[in-house]
């Protein structure tokens, strides 16, 4: 079961990434997503829903359109059965979810700012490596 040190469990991330597959793509955003907000409500980010502790995160990122790319894209995927996604979108999209804990967003209530291989698997990390240099 791959932890790390924020408790966040990224084996169905994987999982879903390794069947090189629209729908594993797919699928592979959709837990990113939720692991993302795991983290906003983990590290008590304010906000009644995941839009609005974005909205308070976002004067932190910096590059906040690529989060908001990011959840568009998750949203397509919601609301669109035959929307289809290649490898490298994917790789993209699930960085522009990890831009704010790698380029350091923590605001002040949250306790300590992780490295990149404390908030990722070491999986998921390599797979962004690969496409984006990270």
């Amino acid at each position: 079961m791959p932890e790390n040190k924020l408790g966040l469990n990224w084996s169905a991330a994987e999982r879903a990434l390794a069947e090189g597959t629209f729908s594993g793509y797919k699928i592979g955003i959709l837990e990113t997503e939720k692991l993302f907000e795991e983290l906003l409500k983990t590290k008590q980010i304010p906000g009644d829903s995941t839009n609005r502790k974005i909205k308070y995160i976002q004067r932190f990122l910096s590059l906040p359109d690529k989060l908001d790319y990011s959840r568009h894209v998750y949203e397509r995927i919601i609301n669109e059965p035959h929307f289809e996604i290649s490898r490298d979108e994917t790789k993209h999209i699930i960085s522009g979810y990890w831009q704010a804990p790698l380029s350091g967003f923590w605001p002040k209530q949250i306790s300590a700012k992780p490295s990149p291989m404390e908030s990722l698997s070491p999986t998921i990390f390599s797979y962004l490596s690969f496409c984006c240099g990270r």
